[in-house]
């Protein structure tokens, strides 16, 4: 009997023994395959991340191109929030008549569901103001258009009451400024470069829209003069760090916006460029594209001048001027050079 005992307690143990084995053996497989999954669930989701993030930053890039009144990107950082998250952050510049004068920077943040921008403005009256920095944006005014019931009361009262605030320029001494010019109609390049006075400088023009066909009455987009792109993004993308000299267009220049224009997908950071929703963006990219195929047949809707403060004492006087609208200002020092 105690030998039959001992072979059944042996007997046991080695049950007991293989039946650990086994749980031990199936624990180490499930965990393998949990690991493993989890590993390839972050590699997706990483993945879809930094795919997300890379389009991202290349639509907004497009957008800075097409979309941003002489405003020029000088740097782009990549901050990483997380796995699964990234902000792009851009310093931003304006160009006053040969001055750089620093611009409000750009934040763009991006993860798996959601993009998120800094653009917003906060108004004043008929004016608007950027909320990060308070620095006073240039507005245009959409000169003989109906604004649609759909349009926001802020963007109701621009288009209704247009402002001439060139005048009040006088009153600021050894500055330069930059005013938003609205067009009293939309005129051709060959006929603007006749209409500003000499010593003015042309930022950014700002294209004419046909309503009819768009369906929506955006008044921001437009491309910068002498516009280079020169400096590269995070993405490879060129992004706008326009050196404006002469203020003139060339046919490649125009054509490097139709371009950005008809590939862009309007990202949520670019929906509210001074405050005014551009709705139905592709239509509007196609007609345009469509219609104004040429620089030669383009039709502008308004430019963004700079100079000094003087110069634009008479500004509103002219005829072909329906409003007009100031952004920044700044001192003349003593070391800087103006372009005009």
């Amino acid at each position: 009997m105690d030998n039959l005992t001992k072979d059944f307690e042996t007997f046991a143990k080695r049950s007991k023994r293989k039946r650990w084995l086994k749980i031990i053996g199936l624990i180490v497989v499930i965990s393998i395959l949990v690991v493993f999954a989890v590993l390839k669930g972050i590699s997706w989701y990483s993945n879809n991340a930094s795919s997300t993030y890379q389009t991202t930053v290349k639509n907004a890039n497009l957008m800075n191109e097409i979309a941003a009144p002489n405003i020029s990107i000088k740097n782009q950082i990549e901050e990483s929030d997380g796995l699964f998250s990234k902000t792009l952050h851009s310093d931003t510049t304006k160009n006053l008549d040969g001055i750089e004068v620093p611009w409000t920077p750009q934040d763009l943040n991006v993860d798996l569901t959601d993009v998120k921008g800094n653009n917003s403005l906060y108004t004043k009256g008929s004016d608007a103001y950027t909320q990060k920095t308070s620095q006073k944006q240039a507005l245009f005014f959409p000169s003989k258009i109906t604004v649609p019931e759909n349009f926001d009361n802020i963007t109701s009262s621009w288009a209704k009451h247009p402002t001439h605030e060139a005048a009040s320029l006088s009153a600021l001494t050894n500055q330069v400024a930059e005013v938003a010019v609205s067009f009293d109609k939309p005129y051709s390049y060959a006929e603007i470069q006749t209409m500003i006075p000499k010593n003015l400088l042309i930022n950014w023009y700002e294209v004419n829209l046909d309503v009819t066909k768009s369906g929506t009455p955006t008044i921001v987009y437009g491309l910068s003069a002498d516009s280079k792109g020169d400096s590269i993004a995070a993405d490879g993308t060129n992004f706008v760090s326009a050196n404006t000299t002469t203020g003139l267009l060339t046919e490649s220049d125009y054509k490097n916006f139709l371009s950005a224009l008809t590939n862009s997908q309007q990202p949520p950071i670019m929906q509210n460029v001074n405050g005014v929703n551009s709705g139905n963006y592709p239509n509007y990219a196609k007609h345009y594209a469509s219609d104004y195929p040429t620089l030669a047949k383009a039709k502008f809707s308004g430019v963004i001048l700079t100079g000094r403060t003087q110069n634009f004492a008479t500004l509103d006087k002219e005829k072909w001027v329906y409003a007009t609208n100031v952004g920044l200002t700044a001192p003349i020092m003593p070391w800087d050079k103006l372009t005009k």
